[in-house]
């Protein structure tokens, strides 16, 4: 066995170079043989082998692929016959670079796709802090594959050579040094270290510089040069490219060590500088915090003022800067070479039994099957039709196993088959029963006739939580494939929606009231199938079941409690699932039309010969035989007419039979009808875009498309409230200090973001760190930390309404972020009123602070009423009783409009 390190380019002194070849000695160390493979070198090795020598490759040897960027490599290595191991050093988000290095921008973010690619192919991870381990998990990664493991060791023998002497006596003059070591580049943040030391050279120590330790040129370091001379700051040196001898110099003459990096995938600087017993100051991003591991000072809020205070009491409080250094010593430690080998050599020991135990994990029956199950939710009347399908979603759909979710009696009938399973319906949720259905429509005075319909629903949902799988493909089992059919796309590695043109009003009050969120897609998720994806599908599953504002625990309960209680059947699993995705996760899915024939009872009969649904099959890529379905005999004589079949496709049928009635006036198809219109020829657009629901809407985005909402916070529901409001058509300002690309990957919404990003849903959201001078906006939401802290005493805006929630865990109430959005802005806009929620005391001691005091006067003016409610259900009610009054508001507004 061999255990080889790959990476794309080794590029003498590059982190991921050092720790390929760290990997490698370590290795060497345990007497296991090794090498280190790379597709390019700037510099020739002698130990650094070319790809070609991967040919050679054992099943048993190992490769250690250590990834930071997109690559061709990163594909091919995953086809190569052996153990793979993938070394995550984290990816540059391609937005922090997109303005200033395109070429890299671009790289990274294929870097990213490539990711989501690769985890099929890779037994194990090795993620060099617990910020990249999150990112894998969040790509899909299983995190019981991911170990935590430094990609750095302290060489001491390296940091004891000399230094260089010039620049020793140059910063050696006992000037105050703040010191960045990293290469000029947008992610890095420099001009936050250059704002702050402004500040501290203005206004506390005038002998101090910034020396600026890295490579790198462009229009970034251009724009640097620019921000320094507009604020007529001195003594900020870049050093450019430097050999370590001068480097060393720098160490050993700082003072304070300051980084304000907003994407670090570990920082090897940052534990330099607390091997040179330099005090060190960061903000909390990304892997940093993880870097210092309890040492060094983390700032959360990125205020110059308060860095330039702290960088002052490290220079004059001497106690409390060898506090300081002690507690880093304590982390450059557990960073030695012999600490860092001992982690090595364990990890490798438990090797063989991590991949072994991944081995037996993807043990699969057929090794070339697509990587999911089908799931068929199927009720007794169903048995005989599914039975029937099974020999065809086997050939056509190849799934690694068919899962059927039905009553235990079905199971015990059916006849045992490696590749078919049978769960016990009221065994795969706990509380999950037909009868706990009917129980919940029954107190809500719903008619139970479709609480089997409802029921099947939940349980394709309810499936996620015991899906070992990324995805699972639910089929209904009416429905046979005529072609091979997969729904992941080869080239992207995309999985597929397949669209249809329907549309049901209902189903969508249904989700406003559990999610919040409008349709966002013309046309309908509600196919004969759907490839459900397992994390997505409990995320959202959590979402609703935190909905505070819909009775009910569990998630199937919730939705039962926002059905109409006069209409049947207001729920779709698929429109649920479709638009959450549009919203949370719009790239992830391709979309694309199948050719189905949905009213295959109704023109072959139930049971067509197998020669008539292979001339379907010829046209058709599925077909349905929905039990409502009235069977035509004059379409069934033609299908089973050879000599018709040799002349005719089954798309002539059809038409043929819709024709006729049409001239004829007959009744056997009038009911039929729409049923029809869902298939091709005659579904030209879909029935949305005709319908009256989508003109309200449209006219609704266009007067949304005046209404300027600020947002200035930084939760999760935040975020997805912004998000609510932008899909609506109105121009969102989000404000987040503390924002970063990599912050918000972890939360739900982020790809829902990312779409806004990229503009796939147009220019209505927009996301700054800044609070600017002036505001224009008619609405603004933030939390009373932010406005006591960060709030310009001067902003006078002429919004109409703010909102403010003091409640620090939770920024928005759950009654806003859901159903009562538009109540609560409605309310400001009517009363002129803020209503202030917090928790308990905090009301007081928020106005007995005078900075906040001084910063409310200044922003209402007196033009505003503040009303505090320091109990939640109060603040709620108030919201209610205000719904009410709206109400009868609009009532006089519409009649005596002028007059108001």
């Amino acid at each position: 066995m061999k255990i080889i390190q790959v990476l794309d380019y080794f590029t003498s002194g590059n982190a991921v170079a050092n720790c390929a070849v760290m990997y490698y000695q370590m290795t060497l160390k345990l007497g296991i043989e090794s090498a280190v493979v790379s597709r390019l070198c700037d510099k020739k090795k002698c130990f650094v082998k070319d790809c070609s020598y991967l040919e050679h490759i054992k099943e048993d040897d190992i490769v250690m692929y250590h990834m930071c960027i997109g690559t061709p490599l990163n594909e091919s290595i995953c086809h190569y016959p052996c153990r793979k191991v993938l070394v995550y050093h984290n990816i540059t988000p391609p937005q922090m670079l997109a303005s200033y290095e395109p070429v890299i921008a671009n790289a990274c973010r294929e870097g990213l796709k490539q990711l989501l690619y690769m985890k099929n192919y890779f037994d194990v991870c090795l993620a060099m802090s617990e910020f990249n381990k999150q990112d894998l998990i969040r790509y899909g990664y299983p995190k019981e594959r991911i170990t935590v493991m430094p990609p750095y060791r302290i060489v001491e023998e390296q940091y004891q050579k000399e230094p260089d002497k010039k620049t020793l006596k140059q910063y050696g003059d006992g000037w105050v040094n703040i010191v960045f070591v990293g290469r000029i580049s947008p992610n890095k943040k420099q001009e936050d270290l250059i704002r702050i030391f402004q500040y501290f050279k203005t206004n506390i120590h005038k002998q101090s510089r910034l020396i600026l330790a890295g490579g790198g040129e462009g229009t970034y370091y251009d724009k640097l040069l620019e921000y320094t001379e507009n604020l007529n700051v001195k003594d900020v040196i870049f050093t450019h490219q430097i050999p370590f001898s001068q480097l060393l110099a720098i160490y050993r003459t700082a003072t304070v060590f300051l980084c304000a990096s907003a994407h670090e995938g570990f920082g090897i600087p940052l534990v330099e500088a607390m091997y040179f017993d330099i005090p060190v100051i960061a903000y909390d991003n990304a892997a940093i915090g993880d870097t210092l591991n309890g040492a060094g000072i983390l700032l959360k809020d990125k205020n110059p003022v308060l860095a330039a205070k702290i960088i002052e009491r490290v220079c004059t409080d001497s106690a409390f800067r060898m506090r300081l250094v002690q507690r880093q010593r304590e982390t450059v430690q557990t960073l030695t070479e012999e600490a860092v080998f001992q982690n090595y050599k364990k990890w490798i020991d438990a090797l063989p039994q991590l991949l072994q135990k991944e081995k037996q994990i993807n043990v699969c029956p057929d090794p070339s099957a697509n990587p999911y199950d089908v799931v068929m939710v199927i009720k007794a009347a169903d048995w005989e039709l599914a039975k029937r399908n099974l020999k065809y979603i086997k050939k056509y759909l190849n799934p690694k196993q068919i899962k059927i979710i039905a009553s235990h009696k079905i199971g015990k009938l059916s006849q045992p088959d490696h590749t078919v399973r049978f769960i016990d319906e009221d065994q795969l949720y706990e509380g999950l029963t037909l009868e706990h259905v009917k129980k919940i429509l029954i107190e809500r005075q719903i008619g139970i006739s479709s609480a089997g319909w409802y029921f099947q629903q939940f349980l394709k949902l309810a499936y996620a939580y015991v899906c070992k799988d990324d995805y699972y493909l639910v089929w209904d089992a009416d429905t046979i494939p005529l072609r091979n059919i997969s729904m992941i796309d080869a080239e992207t590695k995309k999985p597929y929606f397949d669209m249809k043109p329907e549309y049901i009003s209902a189903y969508f009050t249904s989700i406003r009231n559990l999610t919040g969120m409008e349709k966002a897609e013309t046309e309908s998720f509600i196919a004969e199938h759907m490839l459900f994806r397992t994390k997505i599908v409990k995320q959202m599953l959590a979402y609703i079941e935190k909905n505070a504002s819909v009775g009910g625990i569990s998630f199937f309960e919730k939705i039962i409690n926002t059905l109409d209680t006069v209409q049947e059947r207001t729920l779709s699993e698929f429109e649920l699932y479709g638009t959450y995705c549009q919203y949370v996760y719009p790239d992830l899915y391709r979309k694309r039309h199948l050719r189905t024939m949905r009213c295959g009872k109704m023109f072959l009969g139930p049971q067509p010969k197998q020669e008539v649904l292979k001339w379907v099959g010829k046209t058709m890529d599925t077909v349905s035989f929905e039990h409502p379905q009235s069977v035509i005999p004059q379409s069934v004589k033609l299908s089973e007419s050879e000599k018709f079949r040799k002349k005719h496709s089954v798309f002539d049928l059809m038409q043929r039979v819709f024709v006729a009635d049409c001239l004829t006036g007959s009744e056997w198809l009038q009911k039929e009808k729409e049923a029809l219109r869902m298939d091709e020829p005659w579904a030209r657009q879909p029935v949305y875009l005709q319908s009256e629901d989508f003109r309200i809407k449209m006219k609704e985005q266009k007067a949304n498309g005046n209404v300027k909402i600020m947002i200035y916070g930084s939760s999760e529901n935040a975020y997805l409230c912004g998000l609510i409001f932008a899909r609506r058509g109105m121009q969102v300002l989000f404000i987040d200090k503390t924002y970063n690309r990599e912050k918000i990957k972890h939360f739900h919404t982020y790809w829902g973001f990312h779409a806004f990003f990229d503009r796939v849903y147009g220019d209505t959201l927009h996301i700054t760190t800044k609070m600017p001078r002036k505001i224009h906006a008619d609405f603004l939401f933030f939390s009373s930390s932010q406005l006591q802290q960060s709030m310009p005493f001067d902003a006078k805006p002429k919004s109409t309404g703010i909102l403010l929630d003091c409640q620090k865990e939770e920024p928005f109430s759950e009654k806003q972020v859901y159903s009562g959005v538009d109540v609560l802005i409605n309310t400001v806009l009517w009363k002129k009123e803020a209503l202030l929620y917090s928790g308990k005391d905090s009301v007081t001691e928020l106005w007995e602070d005078k900075t906040a005091e001084h910063t409310a006067a200044a922003l209402f003016s007196g033009q505003m009423k503040v009303k505090a409610f320091e109990d939640k259900d109060d603040f709620l009610n108030h919201v209610r009783l205000q719904a009410d009054y709206l109400a009868e508001l609009q009532v006089l507004q519409d009649k005596y409009g002028d007059i108001l």
